[in-house]
């Protein structure tokens, strides 16, 4: 992979838009993400079955999506390991709820 780049280096380019669903606008809808300068990129649903027992589901992807990047920020640069950042945000999350979760990032590490 580094022989295909040879001395250029990868950068993502990222944006979002969602449209919470006309039912939760109120709330914001179920869904969060950040965006984070150093190469990462995180988002999270929150599942709407919550909603039942009067829990937001957005808030809990929110804060799962907020710790991660204040996870993200303790990583050494160059070498975020990602599955340690989803287990901090996740046991940092104190809200009630649950959410998918997928994080990606961009290093120098190769192959991982």
């Amino acid at each position: 992979f580094r022989t295909m780049l040879g001395d250029r280096s990868l950068k993502l380019v990222s944006g979002v838009c969602y449209l919470p669903h006309p039912d939760k606008e109120e709330t914001g809808g179920e869904d969060a993400h950040f965006i984070w300068d150093e190469q990462a990129i995180g988002i999270a649903d929150g599942v709407g079955g919550w909603a039942s027992y009067g829990i937001d589901a957005g808030q809990y992807a929110r804060d799962i999506m907020s710790n991660a990047v204040t996870a993200i920020e303790e990583e050494p640069k160059d070498s975020i390991d990602l599955t340690r950042v989803l287990e901090k945000a996740h046991s940092s999350t104190t809200v009630p709820g649950s959410s998918t979760a997928c994080i990606i990032a961009i290093t120098n590490q190769v192959g991982y």
